[in-house]
């Protein structure tokens, strides 16, 4: 237990484990299913795996894409509801970033695209998994 000194209040202390390991860019993180989208000509920004206590797991996975946004959001778009995801939210009307939400049996999957002031194209994929 720890002292609050504004309100002098006992909290709880609370200690989770977290564990991120990198993934090589040739494949997709732990959880992203198989036949998960690859662009063939993509720069591998950030591709991990996190772990944090209580069983849930979060896969990144992070490229530079040659596609524009519009391109990439019909693409993931697509390729979720072929895969029978529930969209949560979607969001194509900004010129500059696109937002897809979506779950399926214990995960959530965050597609956001965003294309800076040079025109490059980042495309950033969160898989969430729970229970594992």
């Amino acid at each position: 237990m720890r002292r609050d000194k504004e309100d002098s209040v006992l909290l709880p202390s609370v200690q989770t484990t977290e564990v991120s390991v990198q993934v090589d860019a040739g494949i997709l993180p732990e959880g992203f299913p198989a036949d998960f989208p690859k662009q063939g000509d993509e720069l591998v920004l950030q591709n991990h795996v996190t772990t944090v206590g209580g069983g849930k797991v979060q896969a990144t996975r992070q490229i530079q894409s040659t596609k524009s946004l519009n391109e990439n959001y019909t693409l993931y778009k697509n390729y979720l509801e072929k895969n029978n995801w529930s969209f949560q939210y979607l969001d194509a009307a900004s010129d500059s970033v696109h937002t897809i939400f979506a779950t399926a049996k214990g995960k959530e999957m965050n597609v956001v695209m965003s294309r800076n002031a040079s025109g490059v194209v980042v495309v950033d994929a969160t898989m969430v998994m729970y229970g594992k």
